[in-house]
């Protein structure tokens, strides 16, 4: 797998409370167009305008490289995953862009996929389509364990029984903030919300981060380039 170290300090300028406020509501404003995060969602004070804010301008780097055909399909914010299984909490002082990560420990193991995180699509996936998942995540393992983190199996799959995959990768997470990448033709047709990514992790005793997660459909044309696993053209 691709993996690109994130440098914390490389916070965009739009991200710093010091921004004036017609330039805030033009970013929440494409924040809302682009992400398709709704106006009555969670991020209502300042602090989470600030996240919406960070993960906005996170997703226009991203875009960047991107074919003119690609279409995020998800909400990126931790706080979007669903965790059964383990516990979860959010942790709202990360160093990460947006400032907040979904915190994961596994304090009982067996099957891998009897403890994972879930986060529904927003957008349709055709068969053929190629997909590419990207996000970051840390491990926070003790350092006396000498252990690192691990996701016995991840990717995009069905949201309901029997959960056929669409793609599926296995990773292990490094103690820094590591940017992680996955590309791959979609092997089924799905609606929105009718798929989701998934993470499984229940078979190793373990504590990591993840932070903020784009699934990206590039469109049919767009094709998978094996050498590398990177979302850009």
């Amino acid at each position: 797998m691709l993996n690109t170290i994130y440098a914390p300090g490389a916070f965009n300028t739009i991200a710093h409370l010091s921004v004036t406020r017609l330039v805030s509501k033009t970013i929440a404003a494409w924040s809302l167009l682009l992400i398709g995060t709704s106006p009555t969602s969670v991020f209502a004070n300042e602090e989470d305008e600030q996240q919406r804010l960070e993960v906005t301008g996170l997703y226009l780097d991203l875009m960047k490289d991107m074919p003119s055909t690609a279409k995020l399909i998800n909400s990126p914010y931790p706080q979007s995953y669903t965790t059964y299984g383990a516990k979860s909490s959010i942790d709202t002082k990360s160093v990460i862009k947006g400032g907040r990560a979904m915190r994961v420990r596994v304090k009982r193991t067996g099957k891998s996929y009897d403890q994972g995180s879930n986060l529904k699509t927003i957008g349709d996936i055709n068969r053929g389509d190629t997909l590419c998942l990207t996000f970051w995540a840390r491990g926070i393992n003790k350092p006396e364990l000498n252990i690192s983190s691990e996701f016995a199996s991840l990717g995009v799959q069905q949201s309901a029984e029997p959960y056929r995959n669409l793609f599926e990768a296995s990773q292990t997470i490094t103690a820094e903030w590591t940017q992680y990448s996955y590309k791959a033709k979609a092997l089924r047709s799905f609606k929105a919300g009718e798929a989701q990514i998934f993470m499984h992790y229940g078979h190793l005793k373990q504590r990591f981060e993840i932070g903020p997660s784009y699934l990206f459909n590039l469109g049919a044309k767009t094709p998978v380039d094996f050498r590398s696993n990177a979302c850009g053209k």
